[in-house]
């Protein structure tokens, strides 16, 4: 077989799996097809020394998760210095919790919001959950059971 239907061999073989590796660590489908494109491009570049490797399949997901874990950094560090410029009153300790509540499924990033903008549990109830008190208080209760590492949670009287 020549060096170009290696490489095609690979690629059909490879392309999914890694593309579901990438996607799995950036969370953005497209983002993940670009750089596992680009990874299979650096994979054509240097397909001359990988073709012998026994596993040239690892190799491009190796190139592919670096790719992604670099994009993921960028990524947050943008947003981050977004999050400054548009309110440069803001410490990094608060967009440290920008980033937390960003994590949060919609309901819970809801309320959270709400609960940091000291609204009532009757405001919260009545913007984002079921006609009940219990309703407004369990995300505030969900994410306080199990909030992200990187903040700590007090509790506020009521």
């Amino acid at each position: 077989m020549d060096g170009g239907a290696d490489f095609e061999a690979v690629f059909e073989v490879e392309y999914q799996a890694v593309l579901r590796t990438v996607f799995l660590v950036c969370h953005d489908y497209h983002q993940a097809q670009d750089l596992t494109q680009e990874a299979f491009l650096q994979l054509l570049r240097r397909w001359d020394s990988v073709r012998n490797l026994d596993r040239p399949g690892a190799w491009v997901r190796r190139v592919a998760i670096r790719f992604a874990v670099k994009a993921v950094r960028r990524d947050k560090a943008v947003r981050r210095a977004e999050a400054q410029l548009d309110a440069p009153h803001m410490s990094t300790s608060d967009c440290d919790v920008l980033d937390a509540i960003r994590e949060l499924p919609g309901r819970q990033r809801a309320a959270v919001v709400l609960f940091i903008s000291a609204r009532s549990h009757a405001d919260i109830r009545s913007a984002t959950l079921p006609p009940s008190i219990s309703g407004a208080r369990r995300p505030i209760v969900q994410c306080r059971a199990a909030p992200p590492s990187r903040i700590a949670v007090t509790k506020r009287p009521n």
